[in-house]
């Protein structure tokens, strides 16, 4: 009993997973934004497509494939096998899982490798003009690349994973900050020409070398991490259908897997690389990365909190808490992701012409107003899935999963069409879709509300200030031809109206709710007193 009184309380633990976050996600966000874009003016928008398409997808498809949902299954049941069987115990779980997984990935890797001119062919009988030289210059070494990269992700994820569930959230983000340093430092040295000028190939090897570093952090961290575990329990607790338990949850993550592929620019890309399209994956691409790097900005302060908070919740059997929990989470996704969502989606064609990317990616930023809209609502709807996948729910999880991933014949449809915003705006609806049916199903299981109200306080202002920047637009110009500090200007100033309309708007309308403040106040989290005084 004295060891579990030293112990911080849930509401500890995740107030510090918290902050870490928000210390940390401020610089990881910014040079990822920073490395997109480098990519995205170095590279012509074919050999952008084919890298996105040759090193992130099918990346993304091996690892898809292969993956089983053992990744995502770790962080529910590490937690539990350390309570039970000690550090010897989470030792041999995860190195039979590192075996199960790595061992099918090579697998597949070997295969690919073995087939790879069959494949590299098959692609080069129907690509023309600047596709066609890229395939036959490159491919080849794009293949090899991607194998070795999804090896050394694999890898590397399991060991983040693992640390995530112990609310390593200080280890894990001085991880991702070191690795978010040093793949921007390699493209920007090996891709453009002020640098080495190796175009496609020095973004692939920079991709490349960034997780061979990533892996050997990760290793380095986890073995320290295993270390610091309690010391060894007397007696060896067995765990209850451990396996059998651990299997249903990794085939729910593995048909999550699935989905999110089919809903995503991954398996778009693999079909427009097949009928000889780059351009227009490079126009998703380029719409669809920007979105992802803002939404992972705002919600990164609550990565990795969710699974441990409602796995320990469960675990403990304090089920009260479940409205709390969610009521909380998602009034803050709320309040991170509607706002910057909307005024996003206002100022959209104004940021890709400041950044230069409207002329070359010509329909990026409809791509990005479309896929914002989805994906930041989406994002409100993520604690549910994670509730249900806790409380081991699966059929209901699952049917959301399977129409998600009923949608793919529509999705292909809409890429072999060829327009980059239907394809983006089928994507979107299909994620959205397919993650809110839950919302409805959960708040009936457990007893939870929706918070309409304060949805509706954020929506008003948001509306407001959207009507009054697309008012504003017209004295405040973004273009091409002018300076760029009268753009950079006029783009602040925008910025700066719909904050303070926004703000004025939603204290007015009542602010955070009365519990919110009081567990603000109590957090550490930069910026605290400013959120308090003025939302």
């Amino acid at each position: 009993m004295a060891v579990s009184s030293t112990q911080p309380s849930l509401s500890e633990r995740v107030a510090g997973a918290i902050f870490w976050n928000t210390i940390a996600f401020p610089v990881k966000a910014a040079i990822k934004f920073v490395a997109g874009l480098v990519l995205l003016w170095a590279l012509v928008p074919e050999s952008y497509g084919l890298f996105q398409g040759a090193v992130g997808s099918l990346v993304a498809a091996i690892w898809t494939v292969t993956g089983l949902g053992i990744s995502a299954s770790i962080l529910k049941f590490v937690p539990e096998v350390m309570a039970r069987q000690g550090r010897s115990g989470v030792a041999r779980f995860l190195r039979q899982l590192f075996a199960l997984r790595l061992g099918l990935l090579l697998a597949a890797v070997v295969l690919l490798n073995l087939f790879s001119a069959e494949v590299l062919r098959w692609l080069q009988a129907r690509a023309t003009g600047e596709y066609a030289r890229l395939l036959h210059e490159a491919g080849l070494f794009l293949l090899r690349t991607a194998s070795a990269i999804v090896l050394l992700r694999a890898a590397t994820d399991t060991c983040a994973r693992t640390l995530v569930a112990y609310f390593r959230q200080k280890t894990t983000n001085s991880l991702e900050i070191v690795s978010a340093l040093v793949q921007p430092l390699l493209i920007i040295v090996l891709v453009p020409a002020w640098g080495l000028n190796l175009g496609i190939r020095g973004a692939a090897l920079a991709i490349l070398l960034g997780a061979l570093v990533d892996l050997l952090l990760a290793m380095l961290a986890l073995r320290y991490a295993l270390g610091q575990l309690p010391p060894e329990a007397r007696q060896r607790r067995p765990i209850p259908r451990l396996w059998r338990r651990f299997s249903a949850s990794a085939v729910m993550n593995y048909l999550m897997d699935q989905s999110v592929f089919i809903t995503s620019p991954d398996f778009v890309a693999l079909i427009l690389l097949a009928v000889a399209q780059p351009v227009v994956l490079a126009n998703i691409e380029a719409g669809w990365n920007q979105v992802l790097v803002l939404l992972t900005y705002l919600v990164m302060p609550l990565n990795g909190i969710y699974v441990p908070m409602f796995s320990e919740i469960f675990a403990r059997g304090e089920h009260d808490k479940l409205p709390t929990a969610y009521g909380t989470l998602t009034r803050i996704l709320m309040l991170a992701t509607i706002p910057a969502g909307i005024g996003f989606i206002t100022i959209a064609p104004q940021v890709f012409t400041l950044l230069h990317l409207a002329d070359k990616y010509p329909a990026a930023p409809r791509v990005a107003q479309v896929v914002a809209l989805f994906l930041f609502a989406e994002a409100i709807t993520v604690v549910p899935h994670v509730m249900l996948m806790v409380y081991e729910r699966y059929r209901v999880v699952a049917l959301s999963r399977l129409l998600a991933v009923a949608s793919a014949p529509l999705i292909a449809l809409a890429a072999l069409s060829g327009s980059p915003v239907l394809t983006a705006l089928i994507l979107g609806l299909a994620r959205f879709v397919s993650r809110a049916v839950l919302t409805p199903y959960v708040c009936r299981r457990f007893r939870v509300r929706f918070p309409w109200r304060f949805a509706l306080r954020l929506l008003a202002p948001s509306l407001a200030f959207m009507l009054a920047l697309s008012l504003l637009q017209g004295w405040l110009p973004v273009l091409a031809t002018q300076p760029l500090w009268r753009n950079l200007l006029h783009l602040a100033l925008l910025v700066l109206a719909g904050v303070l309309i926004f703000a004025v708007g939603f204290k007015a309308l009542g602010g955070l709710e009365h519990e919110d403040r009081a567990r603000l106040a109590s957090m550490r989290l930069p910026l605290r007193g400013l959120l308090l005084k003025y939302l």
